[in-house]
């Protein structure tokens, strides 16, 4: 069986959704799939500190020990995301932006299909990893 890369789910994913492959709510079941997977494996690299490093990162920052480029350097390397920030970052984007899709909204704030739509193209155009 061929283990696909995290980058390459994710491109699959956006490119089938853009392309209209799939609807809104199969989309965002496969974004918060992959999102838990990058979650989960995220944290099992915390299993193996003898100290809560994580923790100590934030309440530094949260000090001002920290400025805020340094907090996300330190970050990206506590995690081991170096270079894969933004993939991260517009998977959480993208996650955040299901949590408040509605295709029939009840609230100012919920998105519709194509509000929807029109949010993720704007993530994804805004980190420039696809167009």
């Amino acid at each position: 069986m061929i283990q696909h890369t995290f980058e390459s789910q994710f491109r699959d994913i956006v490119s089938r959704f853009f392309q209209l492959e799939m609807s809104t709510d199969e989309f965002c079941s496969e974004i918060t799939d992959l999102w838990i997977q990058q979650r989960d494996k995220s944290y099992e690299k915390k299993r193996d500190w003898t100290q809560p490093y994580d923790q100590q990162l934030i309440e530094g920052w949260s000090n001002s020990i920290f400025t805020d480029e340094e907090f996300q350097k330190k970050w990206a390397e506590l995690w081991d995301t170096v270079g894969s920030d933004s993939l991260f970052e517009m998977l959480n984007s993208i996650h955040s932006a299901c949590s408040i899709y509605n295709p029939q909204p009840e609230f100012k704030w919920e998105l519709n299909n194509d509000e929807f739509r029109s949010e993720v193209y704007k993530i994804v155009t805004s980190f420039k990893l696809y167009y």
